[in-house]
């Protein structure tokens, strides 16, 4: 009786390990997904960089041409209209104002890009972390290849540059579990 029970706790721990590979085999098949979400952040980080220095460089010249606007408000004191040209002093000086603060509110780009690092970062170790576990089964890439090509055409759908409906992406996360 006692080497049933044996061999029937033997069968289970057995399913459970063959459980345990398959879900590890679907895991490496999910990996693939890890290359292209590090690829969207990373250019996420790169375009919100480009853009930020682009409207920076922008406000700076605008802030130049109301510096040389209130230079020539100077010298249209005395041959103008008092009134106006202080209207048009106060302007100017609001719009530097507005100006110099909107530059001052666009350093959120570097603290969101240090962020999607720190994400980056995450999504790396954890890809480590599932190569390592499927080494550790013994599983290698020619176990899930077929799966990893299915895999593959999804991912494709999420390229940056084609148009991608919310539902699709919240289909293709909902797949991973997240």
């Amino acid at each position: 009786m006692e080497n049933k029970s044996i061999l029937e706790e033997v069968k289970n721990l057995i399913m459970v390990i063959e459980k345990y590979k398959e879900e590890a085999s679907d895991l490496g098949v999910k990996k693939e997904g890890f290359e292209v979400v590090k690829n969207h952040l990373n250019l996420v980080v790169k375009e919100s960089k480009s853009s930020v220095e682009k409207l920076i460089n922008n406000i700076n010249t605008v802030l130049s041409n109301l510096e040389k606007m209130l230079e020539l408000n100077k010298k249209l004191e005395n041959i103008a209209d008092k009134e106006i040209v202080q209207e048009q002093k106060k302007i100017i000086e609001d719009s530097i104002k507005i100006l110099t603060e909107s530059i001052t509110l666009m350093e959120f780009q570097d603290i969101i890009s240090q962020r999607v690092n720190k994400v980056l970062d995450f999504l790396q170790d954890i890809e480590k972390r599932i190569l390592k576990i499927l080494l550790l089964l013994g599983i290698s890439d020619e176990d899930f290849k077929e799966k990893r090509e299915e895999f593959r055409k999804k991912l494709e759908e999420l390229e940056w540059e084609k148009e991608v409906k919310q539902d699709d992406v919240d289909d293709i996360l909902k797949e991973f579990g997240l």
